[in-house]
């Protein structure tokens, strides 16, 4: 039996208060009030709002990779600094990528044990950027291509061999995991290769992307920029108060998550199905495009059916995460119990699923005005409504197969009409079945 961890609020909102304290005095000087994330109304204390430093906190809870991107001089290497400063004071990495980047950065080599005859996996050891419980890897975007394959394992803190047949996995230890938080910094822009232009299994690997052109300065952050310059804090190893973080992290896996929030996960994962495709999914028809879903009962309004294809499992587990760790934070902030309820998962989603979640081009263009980020906040919503109606009509089917109670007919008729809905809804085996039946009703008109 795994150990269960007993939850203290008490002690979550003083290691929550310990750390926040420190970020805010050492990030001061950077001038950004404008929320990340606004919850209109959360289940015991209606609204909130979650800034910038409180977002990156949840995140670093959680030990998941955030990807900042902005224009350039917007701040982002510096408050990224400083926030790491500000937990792990000296202890971490800074690792600034360009072309001369190389593998080399990542080992040192004492030539003199190879000299006294000793082997070569005996003289290499690794740098901070293997070590350290924190790595920052400024414009991620230019990345030597001979070096993704190797920082995308890195990324997910996969094993990193060395010369010498050297394995090293990043990070230190918590609990039998490893635990090594990285920020990656992009610039955004015209005159940038920004996010869209990193592959998309590298984007896979930060949990959760930052668009903070998104959210510009409010006007009183307008005003009091360039009054004192924003400097990063002189730190040293005695400044590090990961501790406070590393119990948080240690409390994460415990944060309960309520039934729905698990049912709207496998909804989302099921977003591919589709009954017009024999496979009971748009991911094997050849080149899909919105114009095969015309006449198709999923696609009505704004067939977002069609028009939008599931997220990965990588990205609905680290949103799951994510909400853990932003439960502890609303815990925190409004003395409400540390249990992921559904606002908690909605507000990370849009961070988690950017940019990593397909939406097709014209579906952008057409509702949301060519803003990507717009585009996947109203997705979301989009597809929790669908849902939720969705289990509302089958609300009996569904009590039924929790009891493992027999499904009549009846009850199957009413899931392959739902199907015709909203496939994501229902299974696979309920989809491809839906097909099959309009395939020999097909047939036996063409026979007639």
């Amino acid at each position: 039996m795994p150990h269960t961890r007993q939850l203290n609020k008490a002690k979550i909102k003083e290691n929550m208060q310990a750390l926040m304290e420190t970020v805010h005095r050492n990030t001061d000087g950077f001038h950004h009030s404008t929320p990340v994330i606004v919850v209109e109304s959360t289940k015991d204390h209606g609204r909130l709002e979650v800034g910038l430093r409180e977002f990156m906190l949840t995140a670093a809870i959680g030990g998941l990779n955030v990807l900042m991107s902005g224009r350039s001089g917007s701040g982002k290497t510096t408050f990224a600094r400083s926030f790491v400063k500000s937990i792990f004071g000296s202890d971490f990495g800074f690792l600034q990528i360009d072309a001369k980047l190389s593998e080399s950065k990542f080992r040192d080599i004492a030539f003199s044990k190879i000299k006294e005859g000793k082997k070569l996996s005996d003289a290499v050891a690794p740098t901070n950027f293997l070590t350290a419980p924190a790595v920052i890897l400024d414009e991620y975007n230019r990345t030597p291509e001979v070096l993704v394959n190797l920082l995308q394992g890195y990324l997910v803190n996969g094993v990193v061999t060395l010369e010498g047949g050297v394995e090293i996995r990043p990070g230190v230890q918590i609990n039998g995991e490893r635990y090594q938080w990285k920020i990656g910094t992009v610039n955004q822009g015209m005159d940038y290769t920004g996010t869209s232009n990193i592959d998309k299994a590298s984007l896979d690997r930060f949990a959760a992307l930052l668009p903070l052109d998104v959210f510009p300065p409010a006007e009183r952050d307008c005003d009091k920029i360039g009054i004192n310059s924003f400097a990063e804090p002189e730190v040293t190893e005695k400044d590090n108060i990961s501790r406070y973080l590393f119990e948080l992290k240690l409390d994460l896996p415990h944060v309960p998550i309520s039934p729905a929030v698990n049912k709207f996960k496998s909804y989302l994962l099921k977003k591919d199905q589709c009954y017009k495709s024999p496979d009971g999914t748009k991911l094997s028809i050849a080149n899909f495009t919105a114009e095969f879903c015309e006449s198709c009962h999923a696609s009505v309004s704004t067939n977002v059916c069609g028009s939008i294809f599931a997220p990965s499992e990588r990205a609905v587990n680290d949103a799951l995460r994510f909400s853990q760790a932003f439960a502890m934070l609303r815990s925190y902030k409004t003395g409400s119990e540390p249990a992921v309820e559904m606002e908690d998962f909605k507000a990370v989603l849009p961070f988690v699923t950017f940019r990593k979640m397909k939406i097709l081009d014209g579906w952008v263009g057409k509702y949301s005005f060519g803003s990507e980020w717009y585009a996947t906040n109203l997705a979301i919503n989009e597809m929790y409504s669908r849902w939720s109606k969705g289990v509302e009509r089958l609300q009996q089917v569904l009590i039924k197969k929790a009891k493992g109670a027999e499904v009549g007919k009846n009850d199957r008729d009413l899931e392959l009409r739902e199907a015709q809905r909203d496939p994501a809804c229902v299974s696979i085996e309920v989809v491809k079945t839906l097909f099959n039946k309009r395939n020999e009703i097909d047939n036996d008109s063409g026979k007639e």
